[in-house]
């Protein structure tokens, strides 16, 4: 089995808008001392050990995944993950969510999922990053 990575890494759909736009909008609102995040598409080869050491199925595209270094998030757990590593007033937002149980959080994200192509459109190539961004996304090197 693989190694779990150094640094979190987030995994999205790499052809979904929402994603993207989600993507974007972390890198343009992380906290300063949040720690490091990387940034992958689950279609990319380099998604593949790391989707193996979370126990996910190879070409896993039910949602975002957020690989940590000790543990792996999916779903709206992901997502709530993703917020407390923003600035105000997102990780309040996060734990005002997490009172909300469980299986109803997740059938909102499975809604939204499911239909995220025909609400948010998708993309033949991902916005490019700046050089600093760069480093921070995962390359497979296909």
């Amino acid at each position: 089995m693989s190694a779990r990575p150094e640094t979190p890494v987030l995994l999205i759909d790499g052809v979904c808008s929402l994603c993207e736009g989600a993507t974007r909008f972390i890198l343009d609102h992380e906290r300063e001392d949040a720690p490091p995040l990387h940034f992958g598409s689950l279609q990319d080869d380099a998604a593949a050990p790391l989707l193996e050491v979370s126990g996910l199925p190879p070409g896993y595209l039910e949602g975002v995944v957020l690989v940590g270094t000790e543990e792996t998030w999916t779903g709206s757990d992901a997502a709530l993950q993703l917020m407390t590593r923003l600035h105000d007033p997102w990780p309040a937002l996060a734990r005002g969510l997490r009172v909300v149980p469980r299986p109803l959080r997740e059938a909102v994200y499975r809604l939204v999922a499911k239909h995220r192509y025909r609400l948010f459109g998708t993309k033949d190539v991902c916005g490019l990053p700046t050089p600093a961004e760069r480093r921070r996304f995962l390359a497979s090197g296909a």
